[in-house]
């Protein structure tokens, strides 16, 4: 209700000022006009009657009668005088009150004030009512005061030019800056990293690191600092896209879920299998196709070449269609030179949109898509190709990009009645909340899986237990560490659909769980030599070791990493990085295949 109030009280005070104004010279004029013999005379009695309208005194008295616009003045003019002055004391009010509002609360801590970290604000503020928080801003950052005002988020200029100046101390000191353990970053690229470097000099003798969350804009220039970040002492660094948050909420969409290939979907044909690639020339592949080259289809790929990895023999398969896919494919291929070895393309220069319909038919005949994303960055692009294909894909889940909705909306009801598998996505709106860009569940699972992993290679390898907590264990780690164990962890229900294909198999226990610990007592008691030997003998202990390695390769591989027999992180290179199982397994990194199948015996 006060907000109404003051939205209309504001829209109305400019114009009733103004005709006050006019009516008082007016009035004053109709008045005074003509009666001294003096112009100057004159135009001081008719200025200094203005003026005393304003101030609540007119000179010609209450009681005495004067020109209808004079007598309307006499009201209006000290009403506008009331109306500045309220103005000034609201905005000395909402200095107090935001004050008073941010005193002795946690805060959540952002840097910068673009619309992104609007849309976060505002999104935060609904989902967690009476959330506090700062905005840390460069003392010469220009941004919309008001917006935020009316946000309630207190703005904290620091001088990140000159980080240990003892103003920027006492700010941090005496506001309590990251007393809730969280800061998000969104700056622009690539002053961000500078200011965050800054920020760390400023948090002297932090007992409690900060989980700092950084926005970013091209992969490129975050691998290209990651190391030198890793170093800040005071902040955990973890960093997310627009991009990557829409594809990993669109990859946890229940409503869209990829056709499984032959194995995964109908089962084995025999009941039991000898090694381990007779299981992978059965279980295939998935195979996508992705129409309309851009930013959200490369994250796409990233994640998909991850999470659809499910076999060691055989590449991910991607048909790109776009009018310049070579071009387009050839600058994401530059800084992802070892792609050829996590998926197989097709790229298809799209000369005429007439014949998209019939070529996505054959290719679609030829071999099965297990779900199409249309990814251009024009919206009526990607719905204009999909009323072109939609009768020819009817039986595969579709993922449709689209900044707003909206726009679109109506169109795509339309097309509802042609497929009911399509969904909507690319609303930033939609991931810039708390439990998506800091994502706690992942976080943890990743930590938790970190840790498991350590403890189970312990008992395996015969080393003493870890004795750090899981927090310890995990700060120790590199961001790209971080990054493997993250993906790693993620991969794990993929890794659970697979193992519920191989219960059904003879001489296998009938679940998941049981599997698991059957495997895990065949190698209990052994040393590595014997379970490496036993692994490789079982086909399909062997097929899941090799597809762990395969899918680390892919992770790697998707960094720009290549084989070297040096592992160095900041050259980008590793010394287990060999796409042959056999020759993984027959060369000199044949113990580190333990590893690879320690995956599968976290699952429990």
């Amino acid at each position: 209700m006060r907000s109404k109030i003051l939205y209309y009280f504001k829209k109305i005070s400019t114009p009733f000022f103004l005709l006050s104004a006019i009516l008082s010279v007016v009035g004053s004029i109709q008045l005074y006009g003509g009666g001294y013999s003096n112009v100057f005379k004159e135009f001081t009695v008719i200025l200094i009657s203005v003026m005393k309208l304003f101030t609540f005194s007119p000179t010609n008295g209450l009681l005495n009668e004067a020109p209808l616009a004079y007598e309307l003045a006499i009201w209006m003019a000290p009403l506008s005088t009331m109306v500045g002055i309220f103005s000034i004391f609201d905005k000395l009010y909402k200095t107090i009150s935001l004050s008073l509002y941010h005193v002795k609360k946690e805060h959540i801590v952002l840097m910068g004030a673009d619309e992104d970290a609007i849309t976060f604000i505002k999104n935060l503020q609904r989902d967690i009512p009476g959330i506090r928080i700062y905005s840390l801003l460069g003392e010469g950052d220009k941004f919309d005061e008001k917006r935020l005002e009316e946000l309630n988020v207190e703005v904290i200029r620091l001088d990140y030019s000159n980080p240990k100046n003892e103003i920027n101390l006492l700010k941090i000191k005496d506001k309590k800056i990251g007393n809730k353990g969280i800061i998000i970053s969104f700056e622009p690229e690539p002053k961000n990293y500078g200011r965050v470097s800054a920020l760390n000099q400023m948090y002297s003798n932090n007992n409690k690191e900060i989980d700092f969350y950084i926005k970013t804009q091209d992969y490129r220039i975050k691998e290209l600092v990651e190391l030198k970040m890793d170093e800040l002492d005071n902040f955990d660094i973890h960093y997310f896209s627009i991009e990557e948050l829409l594809i990993t909420d669109l990859l946890e969409n229940k409503n869209f879920l990829f056709n499984s290939p032959k194995g995964l979907e109908n089962g084995f044909e025999k009941k039991k299998y000898e090694n381990m690639e007779d299981i992978a020339k059965e279980m295939g592949t998935y195979n996508l196709l992705i129409i309309g080259f851009s930013k959200i289809g490369e994250q796409f790929l990233n994640q998909t070449s991850n999470l659809l990895t499910i076999n060691p023999l055989e590449n991910l398969k991607v048909t790109i269609i776009d009018q310049n896919a070579t071009k387009k494919f050839q600058k994401y291929r530059d800084y992802k030179t070892m792609i050829h070895k996590v998926m197989d393309y097709n790229l298809i220069d799209l000369d005429s949109e007439r014949e998209i319909g019939k070529l996505v038919k054959e290719l679609h005949e030829e071999n099965p898509f297990s779900g199409m994303l249309f990814a251009s960055e024009d919206i009526y692009d990607n719905i204009l190709k999909i009323d072109r294909v939609i009768d020819h894909i009817t039986d595969l889940p579709v993922a449709v990009y689209s900044k707003e909705f909206e726009i679109i909306e109506t169109l795509v009801e339309s097309l509802f009645l042609r497929h009911d598998n399509i969904t909507v996505f690319g609303d930033s709106k939609d991931v810039l909340t708390m439990d998506i860009i800091v994502n706690e569940k992942l976080l943890e699972n990743a930590k938790s899986f970190n840790a498991y992993y350590n403890k189970i290679s312990s008992e395996l390898m015969g080393w003493d237990v870890e004795k750090t907590s899981q927090e310890e264990q995990w700060k120790r780690l590199s961001n790209i560490k971080k990054e493997s164990s993250i993906y790693q962890s993620a991969h794990q229900n993929t890794k659970r659909k697979i193992l519920k294909t191989f219960i059904d198999f003879e001489g296998l226990p009938n679940s998941v769980s049981g599997l698991i610990g059957f495997w895990d007592e065949r190698l209990e008691g052994k040393n590595i030599l014997e379970q490496l030997n036993i692994i490789e003998s079982d086909g399909y202990m062997n097929y899941m070791t090799a597809l762990e390695h395969k899918r680390w390769n892919n992770f790697y591989y998707m960094r720009d990493f290549v084989f070297d027999e040096v592992k160095d992180e900041k050259r980008k290179t590793h010394d287990c990085l060999i796409d042959d199982w056999d020759e993984f397994l027959g060369g000199i990194q044949r113990e580190k295949a333990i590893y690879d199948f320690i995956s599968t015996l976290s699952l429990r």
